[in-house]
């Protein structure tokens, strides 16, 4: 075989090994944009003029949406694509947080009640993508796939007071994380091309 197309063939077994590493983008997505309220929590009860039972309703409200929506993932999985599901999923985290970020009351409460949605779909979704993505090696990914989640969690906990001291506020400092849940829609998005551009080659 020539040189040549000795590197196509190695480029084409590339491509969508770095593609399914996209998942592990999304996992870093997974946490940080629950995880970064809780520093900034008094800040919100001081700009609405909440108590401290009001705060923790917020801070557990993510959690309460986690075991109501992680029941519907499969009927979602059983009429659409779950490479689709977790792309839409990607799409509403952002615009959550986005949401979330109004100086208004009710849009602070929808905004993350779409997170807790959002990311208990993530929850679902990611992990059997990962198992499916990296069937020849699952102990590694799933192990690379859970550090992730945990940097991520770290990252925006680490992060929050100060993004808020430097941004301006809690409101852009929780909009930020529209931010990388947008790079990993659009990555996924170009993923999912390219596994149906090879799914037409292999059938062609």
């Amino acid at each position: 075989m020539d040189q040549p197309k000795a590197q196509t063939q190695e480029r084409r077994k590339a491509s969508p090994l770095l593609a399914s590493c996209v998942v592990f983008l999304v996992a870093l997505n997974l946490r940080p944009a629950i995880v970064a309220v809780g520093p900034l929590l008094s800040s919100i009860g001081t700009t609405f003029g909440w108590g401290e039972s009001l705060q923790g309703l917020l801070g557990s409200l993510p959690l309460l949406a986690f075991a109501l929506f992680s029941m519907i993932v499969g009927a979602l999985t059983a009429k659409l694509d779950s490479n689709k599901v977790l792309l839409w999923a990607l799409i509403a985290l952002a615009g959550g947080c986005i949401v979330r970020s109004l100086s208004v009351e009710s849009m602070v409460w929808l905004g993350t009640l779409v997170i807790g949605a959002s990311i208990a779909v993530g929850n679902v979704l990611a992990p059997a993508i990962v198992k499916r993505d990296f069937i020849d090696n699952v102990s590694f990914a799933t192990g690379a796939y859970s550090a992730c989640v945990t940097a991520g969690s770290a990252l925006a906990g680490l992060t929050a007071s100060a993004a808020a001291d430097t941004l301006g506020g809690w409101q852009p400092a929780l909009a930020f994380w529209a931010i990388p849940a947008l790079l990993a829609a659009f990555l996924w998005l170009l993923r999912t091309k390219l596994a149906r551009d090879i799914e037409s080659n292999q059938a062609g």
